[in-house]
């Protein structure tokens, strides 16, 4: 019996082992798993570029604190500009003083010095002596006047350099934050975050819109466009509509087109951001937009509604048309009397 036994268990372990080598097991979970794979690689789904955009706008949340920084900085480098040059100004005119004061005092001292060579005429030179005495006096009395000037213009320079010190630190604190600025404008990280999502949302928008207008029209999402005056291409958000008839200007559809343009953009958008927040969409509320419809587009949009709704935990529609009543399974009615307004639900 044991060898029976034996026997059966190797047959059976056999043909498992054949039936693993050959991936003949749960095919219904693994046609389930390649259909996610798919899923997952026609979503192009980036976690790492999705991580660096959140850790770039965390970079950035101090942006605004340091524009008013730099603004601040700005103002406080001017009035410092303006006493450096007074500062220049006035170190170039005490020098100007003190050199032309050194000048004069030499000259005394030659003229003194001729005139003791000769003392021919000796009250000539006494008075001579006590006039070079008394320019000496004041000659003096300027020069110490020069020399307090070049100790203030010493510490003038000290300040100068200070000054010097503080706008360069100033002038790299406004150049950082420029380009802080410049990150955090149109066509820095705000303009990446806007090309990740474009293909996501037109998808989207084109999926729904395929189904509204039984595929006749689609959007199409332009993030750049050729400059006329110069061989450029400039950042721009430009939204394509295509039917049948071509490409035309969003005024030239009809409201019944343009609100089924409307609702698909708006309905793809507010998806993507419920998924960014790590969200779900718990309710939709569409209000009005059936009277521009025609009885084929009312139908459509009444399909699409449908078909969405597994998405939403409860669609709320608000119209006035009286054939769409029978339309949806629960109905809110208000009816309007002379003592007030009564609501049935049916």
């Amino acid at each position: 019996i044991r060898q029976a036994w034996a026997e059966t268990g190797q047959a059976a372990l056999a043909q498992v082992k054949q039936q693993l080598a050959e991936n003949d097991f749960a095919l219904e979970a693994q046609q389930a798993l390649a259909g996610l794979a798919d899923q997952m690689a026609q979503l192009g789904y980036q976690p790492d570029a999705h991580e660096d955009a959140k850790e770039q706008r965390t970079l950035l949340e101090q942006a605004p604190t340091h524009y008013q920084e730099m603004q601040q900085a700005q103002a406080a480098v001017k009035p410092l500009e303006d006493s450096l040059a007074d500062l220049d100004l006035q170190i170039s005119a005490q020098i100007e003083s003190a050199a032309e004061l050194a000048e004069q005092h030499q000259s005394a001292v030659e003229e003194l010095r001729l005139i003791t060579a000769d003392s021919g005429d000796l009250k000539g030179v006494e008075a001579e002596v006590f006039h070079l005495r008394e320019e000496q006096i004041d000659t003096n009395r300027r020069l110490a006047v020069a020399q307090q000037s070049l100790s203030v213009l010493d510490d003038q320079r000290a300040r100068h350099q200070q000054l010097t010190a503080e706008r360069a630190e100033v002038t790299l604190l406004v150049s950082r934050i420029k380009m802080l600025e410049k990150a955090c404008g149109r066509d820095g990280v705000q303009a990446l975050l806007i090309e990740q999502a474009l293909p996501d949302i037109e998808d989207r928008a084109n999926e729904l819109l395929d189904r509204l207008t039984g595929g006749d029209m689609r959007v199409n999402f332009e993030t750049q466009k050729q400059l006329k005056s110069r061989d450029a291409v400039a950042e721009t958000l430009d939204i394509r509509i295509i039917d049948h008839a071509g490409e035309r200007p969003y005024a030239n559809f009809s409201g019944g087109e343009q609100f089924r343009v409307n609702f698909a953009i708006r309905l793809a958008l507010s998806q993507l951001l419920a998924k960014r927040a790590g969200a779900r969409l718990q309710t939709l509320v569409i209000d009005e937009g059936f009277g521009s419809q025609d009885p084929v587009g009312r139908q459509r949009l009444v399909e699409a509604i449908n078909i969405i709704s597994d998405e939403f935990a409860r669609i709320l529609v608000i119209t006035h048309v009286d054939e769409l009543r029978d339309a949806f399974p629960t109905r809110i009615e208000v009816d309007k009397g002379v003592t007030g307004s009564k609501i049935v639900i049916s």
